[in-house]
């Protein structure tokens, strides 16, 4: 039989987990009305598209038969991997001068770098288009500087679509980047430098490994929003250069084959998804090196 002294400690701790309980209840009412929305304009659709491809296994089997599909897939990846180098070179010192810079600074480059996204992305891409073609602003600056004797075509081919891409994720890679090198203790380089490191070998040997975790996580995020673009590329690239995406949309929109659009985008899906286990692999093993070293 319990004694009196225990009773008021078991009837608090009882009370505490009526009250917590009751707040975990409260919790996910608030979820609701999210989790509802995310059912029905998200999870939905997707079942739907996959049991679309489901209907006819062929599909898959001419997905990787015919090599039209594996080269438009390699050409994906391979401008998505142009535009995520693009991104890193661009973005890491402007995130590395906002982990640096005062709050007065860090406010105007955060200000800077969401900017962007005040405007549609339909919008930036024709921007560019205005920008890069043949009598824009980019070659007739080159012209009057001597730089060039003719032109660039810098519209419908690779290169207008790695530089609209690049300006769209660029926020994104800068924005990760940095919340990655602002938990960095940047005492750790005056300590090197005190020590005998100059200030380059201490920010490669000490700085760049504690923001490996950040690089990756940008490169990743960015190569995958990359992978799935539709609009930059279609207006940038044109039929010259074809991502999976329009792939997806030439076979919905203008062939009418739902089904065989369904398997590619379950394709893409089912990529995508392995490259985010992929990093979220790499990223795990590299924590646990870390963490042995």
């Amino acid at each position: 039989m319990p004694s009196i002294e225990t009773q008021p400690h078991a009837s608090r701790r009882t009370a505490a987990a009526v009250a917590f309980a009751r707040k975990s209840r409260g919790g996910l009412l608030l979820l609701l009305p999210a989790l509802g929305y995310l059912c029905l304009f998200f999870f939905l659709p997707l079942v739907f598209l996959l049991l679309q491809s489901a209907l006819t296994p062929d599909n898959y089997l001419r997905v990787f038969r015919e090599s039209v599909y594996l080269d438009v897939m390699y050409r994906t990846a391979r401008m998505s991997l142009a535009v995520t180098g693009v991104c890193l070179v661009l973005g890491y010192p402007f995130a590395y001068f906002m982990s640096t810079a005062s709050e007065r600074m860090v406010n105007v480059a955060v200000g800077v770098v969401i900017l962007p996204f005040w405007t549609s992305i339909l919008v930036r891409s024709y921007a560019w288009l205005v920008l890069l073609q043949r009598e824009g602003i980019v070659n007739k600056v080159l012209l009057n500087l001597k730089l060039i004797d003719h032109p660039l075509k810098l519209v419908y081919n690779l290169n207008g679509v790695i530089c609209g891409i690049s300006y769209i994720m660029l926020p994104y890679m800068i924005l990760v980047l940095y919340a990655s090198m602002r938990n960095i203790d940047l005492q750790l380089l005056v300590v090197a430098r005190s020590l005998g490191a100059t200030r380059l070998r201490a920010f490669y040997r000490i700085f760049v490994p504690l923001t490996a975790s950040g690089v990756m996580a940008g490169c990743s995020l960015v190569f995958i929003l990359s992978f799935g673009y539709f609009i930059t590329p279609a207006l940038l690239g044109g039929r010259e250069q074809t991502t999976f995406s329009m792939l997806i949309d030439i076979q919905m929109n203008q062939l009418l084959d739902w089904r065989f659009g369904a398997t590619l985008s379950a394709v893409l899906l089912l990529v995508i998804m392995l490259l985010v286990v992929a990093v979220r692999r790499i990223v795990r093993v590299e924590r646990s090196v870390q963490w042995i070293q």
